[in-house]
């Protein structure tokens, strides 16, 4: 059965935790979070990152490159996400000015809908935040 390993990072929102969870289900891989909260702002990040506010983790799918778990998880949107939440995943490709590629998945504190973005996916994009 697929799991979330959290790699000894703490993802402290109970719902982040969840939709990990639905993620693992629903892809049928293991999730690797390679960061959850966070009490600093990390080179390329943002000073209003939602791993600041304790509701974001970023992650990788096993068995799945980062393009095709991103598409998956769109295809799957109502079945991973909760309806009456605000949530945000974003695709930083190998170009990405936030430390290397992967998904992020972020709650907002309001709101309902889930937006998706990619940044990186091109050396024109580095930094750059586009609808996915």
């Amino acid at each position: 059965m697929p799991q979330v390993n959290y790699n000894g990072k703490t993802v402290s929102d109970e719902n982040i935790k969840t939709v990990l969870g639905r993620i693992a289900t629903r892809l049928g891989g293991d999730v690797s979070v390679t960061s959850g909260d966070r009490n600093y702002v990390p080179q390329g990040g943002s000073q209003t990152s939602l791993h600041i506010g304790k509701r974001a983790a970023d992650f990788s799918v096993s068995g799945f490159s980062l393009g095709s778990a991103f598409a998956q998880l769109k295809a799957h949107e109502k079945e991973i996400f909760d309806n009456d939440k605000k949530y945000e995943v974003i695709h930083h490709g190998t170009h990405t000015a936030t430390g290397g590629p992967h998904l992020h998945v972020g709650r907002f504190s309001e709101g309902v809908g889930v937006g998706w973005l990619v940044e990186g996916l091109e050396a024109t994009g580095k930094g750059v935040y586009s609808a996915g």
